[in-house]
This record gives structure tokens, C-alpha cells and sequence, in this order.
């Protein structure tokens, strides 16, 4: 919090918001463009945010339904271009599953090899910028 001074509150007070709109562009590039004398900014392209609500269904023998959510996003450019399922088999190591559009939002894994086993999944969101982080990462035991 700020106190203000007597003199000239409301000239401070735009001081401040100025500095914190200041600090907000911290994560714009300015990209300046001369074209009939017009200047234009563009947004430096973000990672998008990772996926939510994660949840396993077991639609048949040896199957597994994976869905998720995608977050609403506030500006296009952040949007996932693609998605990636990754799945932990038993004891083994994470290894990616499947890569699937940007705005798929469920999987069928139809590659189990067997029942009783512990299967692990985790969805995460790509783009141009970056990966995000993973979803949660539910376990469920096949059939």
C-alpha cells in the first residue's frame, strides 16, 4: 500500500498505475513497423497454460478414455497448437503417448497390454512459444 502526500494526489496516484502498467509489459516485445506511418506492436506469443481436470474412465477390456480440460485463454496468441498424452506403464518411466491437435481434449488409449496394472496419465499443452506444464496425473488400474 501507498500513502500519498498532500500537493498533488491524483498525479501520483496516475504515477503509480503507469509503474505498475510499466511492469506488466515486462513480457511485451515491442516490435516496431513503419507501414504509412502507422506503428504496431505485436505480442510476444506465451506458452499455454496447462490442462485441468485430468480424469481416467476404463470404457472397455484393455482400454483407457483419457479427458481433460483446456483453460480459457485471454488472448488468441496463447492458445495450444498441439497436445501431448504421456503415460507411465507400471513401474517404467514417463514416455509420450500421443500428440493431438490443439483443441482435442480426450484420448483413447487402446495399447494396454494388460489388466491389473497401474497406468499413470498426464496431458500437457504446446505452441510456437513453448510447452506447458503437465496436468495432474491420475492413476487408474486396467481391466
Amino acid at each position: 500500500m501507498v500513502a500519498l502526500s498532500s500537493g498533488a494526489p491524483e498525479r501520483k496516484a496516475a504515477v503509480i498505475i503507469y509503474d505498475e502498467w510499466k511492469r506488466g509489459l515486462e513480457k511485451v516485445r515491442k516490435v516496431i513497423r513503419t507501414k504509412g506511418g502507422l506503428h504496431q506492436a505485436t505480442r510476444v506469443r506465451n506458452a499455454p497454460r496447462y490442462p485441468i481436470n485430468c480424469v481416467l474412465a476404463t470404457p472397455a477390456t484393455l482400454q483407457v478414455q483419457v479427458t481433460w480440460a483446456i483453460q480459457p485463454e485471454n488472448e488468441y496468441q496463447n492458445r495450444p497448437t498441439a497436445m501431448e498424452v504421456w503415460r507411465k506403464y507400471g513401474a517404467q518411466d514417463w514416455a509420450l503417448l500421443a500428440t493431438l491437435s490443439g483443441t482435442a481434449t480426450t484420448h483413447l488409449d487402446t495399447t494396454i497390454l494388460a489388466s491389473g496394472v497401474l497406468v499413470g496419465y498426464k496431458v500437457r499443452a504446446k505452441n510456437s512459444a513453448g510447452d506447458s506444464e503437465f496436468s495432474n496425473d491420475p492413476v487408474i488400474l486396467t481391466i
